[in-house]
């Protein structure tokens, strides 16, 4: 007769069945755990594009405040003023001495953007002097100095609204805020898009509440040893600003892709960090036309911080281009160049090897400013909006894609900049080192990837 109990094969069979459960419990709990680590990733990385989306979107829809136009000519030649594109920089551009990643954009706004416009008053202030008044230089007819008085309460007009105390003194010690290095837009009463652009040369305070005075005087820049400023303004001309009644501090932000640091972590070997989008607050000092210049940019209060304000992480590029409608170019395909007038539609050809015709700027490696802006002005174009387009990359590899790689979506070209097939984010077997950061396809074709563009219409001519 059997005793009761089990027998050593049952046990066995009894703990192979236990230990096959919970190892599919197991991988269960793993797969689902990586699952979730991706969803997170990919939704901060949603998270990061949109906030770069609402910052530099903000900030464009306010460039050119204060009376700056998109573009001026000085000198016979072409510039972009109010809003200005670095295009596809090379490897060994830096924002001051910030790297910034290789290929990529900057974008570059400026504007009375943060800070009010200010009402000049007409006639004198209770001593005598004049709210507003021009010195000429040797010629008579151009602009030395300006000097303007503000006041919370003018005598000779109605009172100002905007505190001043903020923008130009130190509310607790009434004294100047000299440690900016200021530059003024003075726009004419009539027309907003002749103005001047004067570098600050004094700020003095007085008074206080109601009896506060703010005397600014203001500096042609060429005269004040800033001759690249100068060409930002559309005039200096004593009888085109004589009028003027208003004025704005001009501030000017660099936004850029910041390239990685190498950061040695505990047991891993050149461990990096991604590439992040950065805004920067410079001075006037320096106006950068190509990258060359961006090196020479200081930060806005000489505060190193203002370099590298994080806007969102782990973007891998950021392409910017302008539309400008100044040609009927119709619906053909080569566009046919008819420059008799403008049509009110800004026009992108449908085959990308056209595109150096249309207009567009900076979505062709072909375009040429000059040229596209040389229309504008002959043909009374307008400037109507920017395009941008933001690149983002997930930090972790798709356990899904390792074996499927139709899951990610090639990246193929954004405006001008073509990454091609043999891209690491589109090729397994090659890498690519940009500005020092290296890109390994064997991991990043089975990164998850985000484009995200849009548009934001011109307030700016």
């Amino acid at each position: 007769m059997r005793e009761k109990g089990y027998s050593i094969v049952e046990m066995l069979v009894v703990i192979f069945l236990l230990a096959l459960a919970f190892m599919v419990i197991y991988q269960a709990l793993i797969s689902t755990s990586r699952v979730t680590s991706l969803e997170v990733s990919l939704s901060k990385l949603q998270h990061g594009i949109r906030s770069a989306q609402e910052e530099i979107r903000e900030k464009l829809q306010l460039a050119g405040r204060g009376g700056m136009v998109v573009a001026t000519q000085p000198s016979g030649s072409f510039k972009l003023a109010a809003i200005n594109v670095i295009n596809n920089v090379p490897n060994g551009t830096t924002v001051g001495s910030i790297p910034v990643l290789e290929g990529t954009d900057v974008l570059v706004v400026r504007g009375v953007i943060n800070t009010p416009i200010f009402l000049i008053s007409e006639g004198t202030d209770t001593s005598g002097q004049p709210f507003f008044s021009i010195t000429p230089d040797g010629s008579g007819s151009q602009i030395d100095t300006i000097s303007i008085i503000l006041t919370k309460k003018p005598d000779a007009s109605k009172p100002l609204s905007q505190p001043i105390d903020e923008v130009f003194c130190d509310p607790t010690t009434g004294l100047a805020n000299s440690n900016a290095n200021l530059a003024a837009i003075v726009p004419n009463r009539h027309d907003s898009t002749i103005y001047g652009v004067f570098v600050v040369q004094q700020i003095s305070c007085s008074g206080s509440g109601t009896n506060q005075k703010v005397t600014l005087t203001l500096k042609r820049p060429s005269k004040a040893g800033n001759s690249q400023l100068e060409e930002l303004a559309t005039t200096y001309d004593v009888s085109d600003l004589q009028k003027a009644n208003k004025v704005g501090i001009l501030e000017q932000y660099v936004y850029y892709v910041m390239a990685p640091a190498a950061i040695p972590a505990t047991g891993v070997s050149g461990s990096e960090l991604m590439p992040r989008i950065m805004r920067a607050k410079v001075d006037l000092s320096a106006d950068p036309d190509d990258a060359s210049e961006l090196a020479s940019l200081t930060p806005y209060l000489n505060n190193p911080d203002n370099l590298v304000q994080e806007v969102a992480d782990n973007i891998f590029d950021l392409q910017v281009s302008l539309g400008f409608d100044y040609q009927d170019l119709g619906t053909d395909d080569p566009p046919l160049g008819n420059t008799a007038h403008p049509d009110g539609v800004v026009t992108q050809a449908d085959q990308y090897s056209n595109r150096s015709n249309d207009e567009f700027l900076f979505n062709h490696p072909n375009d040429n400013m000059n040229n596209v802006l040389s229309n504008l002005f002959a043909n009374n174009g307008a400037f109507r909006y920017a395009r941008v387009s933001v690149l983002g990359v997930s930090p972790y590899v798709d356990v899904y894609a390792r074996d499927n790689l139709g899951l990610i979506t090639p990246v193929t070209r954004i405006e001008d900049r073509d990454y091609g097939a043999n891209h690491p984010l589109n090729n397994s077997m090659t890498s690519l080192t940009l500005s020092g950061f290296t890109l390994r396809g064997a991991e990043y074709v089975r990164k998850r990837r985000k484009i995200v563009t849009f548009t934001v219409d011109a307030r700016v001519q």
